[in-house]
């Protein structure tokens, strides 16, 4: 495995072209700061409640933004779309979720499953800072699926 990413590492070092978007990076994240900014705006000007799903699409003019259909983080969109009040609602089942998990790996019950659900939250989370991980059906869909597998193992967990 080692070997293999050094390989790889070598081969877009010596090959950039073959790494997509690589020449124009920094024009990228100074994109993505601009469109966190607005969305910024927006949060703090409805910040109880947001206004609602796709809500970066529609006020991107209005603080200056970058087009773009959502606010290309996380953790920023849903703030700005559902407010403070609509992201606490979701917390609980985050946190049920997390300690299940966490009880999973205390047991010591399938660690094959609990190291694929974790680095499954991890990667999304650190791809989140980046871009709307769960943006589409598909993906959010694939990801509750991974995530909440934990529930094979329910006699467990009760």
């Amino acid at each position: 495995i080692g070997f293999a990413f050094l390989f790889i590492v070598l081969f877009f070092l010596m090959n950039p072209s073959a790494f997509p978007r690589v020449g124009s990076i920094v024009k990228y994240f100074f994109t993505r700061t601009d469109i966190w900014i607005a969305a910024l705006k927006g949060f703090k000007d409805n910040y109880l409640f947001g206004r609602g799903p796709f809500t970066y699409f529609t006020i991107y003019e209005l603080y200056g933004g970058h087009a773009t259909q959502h606010a290309h983080n996380l953790y920023i969109d849903p703030l700005l779309s559902f407010g403070i009040v609509g992201v606490s609602l979701f917390l609980p089942l985050v946190y049920r979720n997390i300690k299940k998990i966490i009880h999973l790996i205390k047991l010591n019950i399938d660690k094959t499953l609990c190291a694929i659900i974790t680095s499954f939250m991890i990667m999304i989370m650190i791809h989140g800072l980046l871009d709307h991980t769960l943006f589409f059906v598909q993906t959010f869909l694939l990801a509750m699926f991974v995530i909440t597998s934990f529930d094979i193992h329910k006699k467990h967990l009760d």
